[in-house]
C-alpha cells in the first residue's frame, strides 16, 4: 500500500492513503512501526513524491483523523481515548500527565511501553519464539553457518538481510516481551493463539527465507557425498519440507487446549451455552460473565466484573431498568462469597438452572 503510494500513478495512492492511515487509526499502538515503514519508504523513493501527493495524504489523514476523533467522543467520551486507557478516569496514560510529563518518559512509552522485565523477556523468547518451532531454528542455524563460511556471490545480500531482520526482531522482542500478561489462566492454557505468538509473527517470517536456505543446503551436502544418486537432492528437500510441514500441522490441529480441533469443540459449547441462556434470558435484560462475553455479544448486553470498580453498587442502578443475569462457572463457596457482598446492597444471586456440567445461569434479584 505505501509502496503504490509512493511509486505507482496517482490514481493508486488515493486508496493507498486511506489504507495506511486506517492502520494506524484502527491499531493507534502500533503507529510507531507504522510511522517507521512509512519514513523508510519516503527515504528511498522520494524523488517519486510531490507537493500534490503530500496534500492529498495530508487531506485524508485530516478527514480520517476527524472522523476517528468524534467516534471516540461519542464511544468513550474523550477524544483522545483509544480504548487502551482508563475508561472511567478518563485519564490518558501516565507518561503523558503533566506532573510526569518528558521527552523520557514519552521515549520509554513508545519503546519500552511495559517497562523492562528481565525474568518476563527471556520466558516469553524461550515459550514462544524457539521452543514453539523449534525445528526451524535447526536449518536457520545450517544456513547461517554456510553463509558466513562459504560466501558465495549472494553473501552481501545475505548478510545485509540477516543484519535487517535481527535488528526488526530485537525491536519487536524489546517492544513486546516484556510485556507480562495479567491473566495467568491465558499462559496456561493458550499456546498458539496467545497474544505473544501474534506479536512474533513477522519474526517467523523473516525466518523463512534462512529455513528455506538451510534445507537447500542439506540437500547440496547430501547431493556432494552421494554423486551416484542424482535425485537425492530433491528428495531431501521433499521430506524435509514434510517434515516441517507434519510438525507444523500437528500444532495447528493438535495443541492441547488452543489447536484447531480443540477450538472446534470450544466454538460447538458456545453455540449450545448461548441457545441455552437464549431460551431463558429474555432479550432486554443484561448478562454479568466473568470471561464469556462473546458468547453473548451482541445479542445481549453484556458486562465483565472489574477488580478495581465497584461492582453491586452499579448492578444495584441497574435493576431498576432491566434484569440482570450472571453466566459463570464459580463454585458454591465463590457464589457465596459474593452474596455477602451483594446483600450489602439489597441483592442476591439465585440459581435458576444449569447450562452444562460446569456452568450455570444465576438471576440477581432484589431483597426488598
Amino acid at each position: 500500500s505505501l509502496y503504490i503510494y509512493l511509486v505507482r500513478d496517482k490514481k493508486y495512492f488515493y486508496l493507498a492513503s486511506i489504507f495506511f492511515l486506517l492502520a494506524i487509526l484502527m491499531r493507534p499502538n502500533e503507529i510507531i512501526w507504522l510511522l517507521v515503514l512509512l519514513l523508510l519508504l519516503i527515504y528511498y523513493f522520494h524523488l517519486y513524491l510531490n507537493k500534490q501527493k503530500i496534500f492529498i495524504f495530508l487531506l485524508i489523514a485530516f478527514c480520517l483523523v476527524s472522523i476517528t476523533l468524534i467516534l471516540n467522543k461519542l464511544t468513550y467520551g474523550s477524544y483522545l481515548s483509544f480504548g487502551y486507557l482508563n475508561f472511567q478516569t478518563s485519564t490518558l496514560p501516565t507518561e503523558f500527565s503533566q506532573h510526569n510529563f518528558s521527552i523520557l518518559k514519552i521515549w520509554q512509552f513508545l519503546i519500552v511501553p511495559f517497562s523492562w522485565h528481565t525474568k518476563v523477556f527471556f520466558s516469553n523468547i524461550y515459550h514462544y519464539l524457539f521452543l514453539l518451532i523449534w525445528p526451524y531454528y535447526i536449518f536457520a542455524g545450517i544456513a547461517l553457518f554456510n553463509i558466513f563460511k562459504n560466501k558465495t556471490s549472494l553473501f552481501k545480500i545475505w548478510f545485509r538481510y540477516f543484519f535487517l531482520s535481527l535488528f526488526i526482531s530485537l525491536l519487536i522482542l524489546i517492544y513486546y516481551a516484556n510485556w507480562e500478561l495479567a491473566d495467568p489462566m491465558v499462559k496456561t492454557y493458550n499456546s498458539i493463539s496467545i497474544s505473544y505468538v501474534r506479536y512474533f509473527l513477522p519474526i517467523y517470517i523473516l525466518l523463512l527465507p534462512f529455513v528455506a536456505l538451510g534445507i537447500l543446503s542439506v540437500g547440496d551436502y547430501l547431493a556432494s557425498k552421494f554423486k551416484k544418486c542424482k535425485k537425492i537432492k530433491l528428495v531431501s528437500n521433499i521430506f524435509l519440507i514434510l517434515c516441517l510441514s507434519i510438525f507444523s500441522l500437528r500444532l495447528a490441529f493438535f495443541a492441547p487446549y488452543d489447536g484447531l480441533l480443540e477450538t472446534k469443540k470450544n466454538i460447538l459449547t458456545y453455540y449450545q451455552q448461548f441457545q441455552a441462556v437464549k431460551n431463558i434470558v429474555p432479550p432486554s435484560a443484561v448478562i454479568m460473565t466473568d470471561r464469556s462475553d462473546k458468547i453473548f455479544f451482541p445479542v445481549f448486553s453484556v458486562f465483565v466484573p472489574q477488580a478495581d470498580l465497584p461492582l453491586w453498587s452499579r448492578i444495584e442502578n441497574l435493576r431498576s431498568a432491566r434484569e440482570v443475569f450472571y453466566f459463570t462457572d464459580k463454585a458454591d463457596n465463590e457464589i457465596q462469597l459474593m452474596n455477602e457482598e451483594a446483600r450489602e446492597y439489597n441483592l442476591e444471586l439465585v440459581q435458576m438452572t444449569k447450562i452444562d456440567k460446569n456452568f450455570r445461569l444465576f438471576i440477581i434479584i432484589s431483597t426488598n
